[in-house]
């Protein structure tokens, strides 16, 4: 009986090892071409909703994000859920803006999880002028996008970012 146990055991380690490499990332299966693509079309998306906030065009701007269940935005320790309410702060704080003195972008970085999933980080330092005749300054900030191909489209399903001020 010993016997047959311990036999019932080796067969279930067994089946436990030869299902490992189904539970690997889909970004395993990529070939190089197809992740420098997605790479690619996950930048040119990014890139958009920069030229996006730097033009304050908050339709634009807000397209990036997935209006659906389970999308969160995070910034500067604070998160919300509420798509409607991101939209309205994105208007408020654009209307807020005299202009831009400076925006740039930098070191970003693009890690492929899978054919529709990829996670986008890059840094940034900013500053504007209010519409009250203030200079706000970010000497540095960084933020990260977790993006997932809808209908063809990539669209941030979580992103989370800090600011420096000045």
């Amino acid at each position: 009986m010993e016997k047959v146990i311990r036999l019932i055991y080796c067969l279930l380690i067994f089946a436990l090892i030869l299902t490992i490499p189904s539970c690997r990332s889909g970004q395993n299966y990529l070939t190089e071409n197809e992740k420098t693509q997605i790479i690619e079309e996950v930048k040119e998306r990014m890139h958009q909703a920069f030229e996006a906030e730097k033009s304050l065009d908050v339709n634009r701007m807000i397209e990036i994000y997935a209006n659906r269940e389970g999308f969160v935005f995070g910034g500067d320790g604070y998160l919300t859920t509420d798509f409607d309410y991101l939209s309205d702060s994105f208007t408020t704080w654009a209307n807020s803006m005299e202009n831009w003195l400076w925006l740039n972008s930098h070191d970003e970085y693009v890690y492929v999880l899978s054919k529709d999933a990829a996670a986008y980080s890059f840094e940034f330092d900013w500053a504007i002028l209010t519409e009250k005749g203030d200079t706000l300054k970010c000497k540095q900030g960084s933020w990260t996008f977790v993006l997932k191909k809808i209908n063809g489209e990539w669209k941030s399903i979580h992103c989370n970012g800090t600011h420096i001020y000045e």
